[in-house]
């Protein structure tokens, strides 16, 4: 209604101008996994694979009971709106204090697998 002033074509430059600014900023604010031979990065937390334990993949089922009761205070969380699937990493490492990392993922199955190939 707010553009039916500039007539059809400026109400569907502006409808389309609005979907496409949503979607790049969905681009810019979409959290980045990068998995290689040395370490895990998850957006712009990154540690040694050395310090990692048994990765899983939490389906959406049973995302709702990682992401709150079962949450642990301590531990590294990244959320993605819209995501539904989370991986769940043990940590080794003594010193850090968070007991494991908790992310949304679209592909938990394939993220866990390459995590837990040593």
């Amino acid at each position: 209604m707010i553009v039916l002033p500039f007539g059809q074509v400026g109400s569907a430059i502006a409808g389309f101008g609005t979907l496409f600014t949503w979607i790049g900023i969905g681009f810019l604010v979409a959290k980045v996994i990068v998995i290689d031979d040395q370490s895990l990065q998850v957006g712009k937390a990154k540690i040694a694979r050395s310090h990692l334990g048994l990765a899983e993949a939490i389906r959406k089922e049973n995302a709702v009971k990682e992401r709150g009761p079962k949450l642990h205070s301590m531990a590294y969380v990244l959320f993605q709106f819209g995501v539904s699937t989370l991986v769940k990493v043990q940590i080794k490492d003594t010193n850090d204090p968070a007991p494991y990392w908790l992310f949304s993922s679209r592909q938990p199955d394939v993220v866990a697998e390459l995590l837990n190939k040593r």
